[in-house]
């Protein structure tokens, strides 16, 4: 009964009907077809978000999760104010249900392998398309990039955005390729705890061992991992990056006594990333500007890029945000 007034729902609103469209094959191998051309979209997937904003579809979104935390920085409030005004009411706390979805009327919904396999088959049953995703690695952000782009009608611009992730890619491989392990520094990746690590299976350790440095937790499986403060010291990595999200602070650490025997801490090798608009460290196309950035500062004037100029170029090409070098500095701390 509960999925029968479900459908009557999607008739009533018009979301289920003859559409002409695509067929598509999503990161799940899943084919689904796609209407054309698509006006409404759900994304449940704070990841996927990311790939409609890159692409310059936001006006499509009509609810949508957010991966971490918005910046709450002004430059940061003042491009995603600009980039989408109605963003703050599109915002979905915690992940919706199928009624929530549903109520919607979307044309499209966008979800993760990992948690949302049951709503996109219940979706299926009821006529709304859904496309699962799973850019967990670097093939797999050129994948999900191509997908939203022929999804969303703007398959050009998904092919800038995918040269640019491969061009910053291939500058920061070939540039650490000949670097003898030894040479390499000993990085640990902090989340939203100052001793909740990221394992040797995510995203983070990948971005790491590309900028020419080695995840210390690379030995753990799983997802973010909390370590103890004597493992931490066993490790006593060179270097310590701390996500955008959270409440880590890099000069709270700095300031620990607890940490003052750490390598990274003495030498003042801790840096908490930056974030403009979506997070560096999570697998999206914006994640090519934290590979670059944290290149730079495990091999400084190695990879042959003005990070400034990078960041510049994207955020102007991909969001229509234009700062100056002296404000992008600034946003770096330089």
């Amino acid at each position: 009964m509960r999925y029968v007034k479900l459908f009557v729902l999607l008739l009533a609103m018009g979301a289920v009907g003859w559409a002409e469209g695509i067929t598509l094959v999503d990161q799940a191998g899943r084919t689904v077809a796609v209407p054309t051309p698509v006006a409404r979209v759900v994304s449940a997937y704070g990841i996927a978000t990311w790939y409609v904003y890159a692409l310059g579809r936001a006006e499509v979104l009509i609810a949508a999760r957010y991966v971490g935390q918005l910046p709450d920085d002004p430059r940061s409030r003042a491009v995603l104010g600009c980039l989408d005004p109605d963003l703050d009411a599109k915002a979905l706390i915690g992940d919706p249900t199928l009624e929530e979805v549903v109520a919607r009327a979307p044309d499209l919904v966008l979800a993760g392998v990992a948690k949302h396999r049951q709503l996109a088959e219940l979706l299926a049953e009821l006529g709304v398309p859904c496309l699962l995703y799973a850019p967990e690695t670097f093939a797999g952000i050129r994948e999900a990039t191509v997908l939203t782009g022929q999804a969303l009608g703007v398959g050009e611009k998904a092919a800038a955005l995918v040269a640019f992730y491969d061009q910053i890619l291939s500058a920061v491989t070939a540039a650490v390729a000949d670097i003898p392990e030894a040479a390499r520094p000993r990085a640990c990746f902090l989340g939203t705890e100052r001793l909740r690590v990221a394992s040797g299976d995510m995203y983070q350790a990948r971005l790491i061992e590309l900028a020419g440095g080695i995840p210390v937790g690379r030995d753990l499986r799983g997802y973010w991992q909390n370590v103890n403060l004597e493992q931490m010291l066993l490790w006593n990595p060179d270097v310590i990056f701390i996500a955008s999200y959270g409440n880590v602070r890099r000069e709270d650490i700095l300031a620990d006594p607890d940490w003052q025997a750490i390598a990274a801490v003495k030498a003042g090798r801790v840096w908490k990333l930056p974030q403009l608009v979506a997070p560096w460290d999570v697998p999206v196309p914006e994640s090519a500007l934290g590979l670059l950035w944290m290149a730079d500062l495990l091999h400084p004037g190695r990879v042959g890029l003005d990070v400034v100029a990078e960041l510049s170029r994207f955020y102007a090409e991909f969001y229509g945000c234009n700062l100056t070098p002296e404000e992008w500095a600034a946003f770096l701390g330089r």
